[in-house]
């Protein structure tokens, strides 16, 4: 699976806490040389893969993620179905997670898998059985792209899976730049823009399968559709 993090979502991996890191597929980084130095990392070694390269379709260097996952602290592992960098140990997140994954990562980066699983809950499971009780995921994922991958996902679902949300923004390409807004009511009805992704940090997977909130008993939300908002600064 080709993967790509882009200095957004580099800078919110660098603020988060380091540790035992699981990923799902290998992220290239998708940045300039001098944004990666903005967030003070050095450790540049451009993808040497020239076919992958060309697949993220982006006119500068694509650097590899290892080095600099490595500089800010984390010790990686990566995950997919097939050996697309050499890099991967081969795990069918469609299946259980096997045993020696279990409740080991303090970190886990879904940069854009969890979508392509057929089996997306028991993906779900599998996340959260990786996790260290206080460990992070990142999940990057669709809201509205038609097949992109087998499902786009509605903020919604991160709100009701996930007991602490610590952050939520939507991103879509406009005028050929990235747009990133942070979301406001994700349990609320409406229409984001064309083409729009979650960027969502959270902690505290249930252990239970929710109930959506406008099935359950709580009070309703009064808000007519999703709020994007500006991102509260840093």
């Amino acid at each position: 699976m080709i993967l790509g993090l882009r200095y957004h979502e580099l800078g919110i991996i660098k603020a988060l806490p380091p540790g035992k890191l699981l990923c799902l597929g290998y992220p290239d980084i998708i940045a300039t040389a001098e944004e990666l130095e903005a967030l003070g990392l050095k450790q540049l070694e451009p993808v040497a893969n020239q076919r992958i390269a060309a697949l993220h379709k982006w006119p500068g260097t694509i650097w590899e993620a290892e080095p600099l996952l490595r500089e800010m602290g984390f010790e990686p592992i990566y995950l997919d179905i097939a050996h697309q960098r050499g890099k991967e140990e081969l795990v069918d997140l469609n299946m259980p997670l096997p045993a020696y994954l279990e409740r080991q990562f303090d970190a886990v980066i879904d940069g854009g898998t969890i979508e392509h699983c057929m089996n997306i809950g028991g993906a779900w499971v599998n996340i959260a059985r990786a996790m260290k009780s206080h460990a992070w995921v990142l999940h990057l994922n669709p809201a509205n792209q038609v097949n992109h991958g087998f499902y786009s996902i509605s903020p919604t679902l991160y709100a009701s899976w996930y007991r602490e949300i610590i952050l939520h923004r939507i991103t879509w390409l406009e005028k050929g730049e990235y747009i990133y807004k942070r979301l406001g009511n994700p349990n609320a009805r409406g229409i984001l823009p064309v083409n729009a992704c979650n960027v969502v940090v959270a902690r505290y997977p249930r252990s239970d399968w929710p109930v959506q909130w406008k099935y359950s008993n709580k009070e309703l939300p009064t808000t007519s559709g999703p709020v994007l908002m500006e991102p509260r600064p840093a």
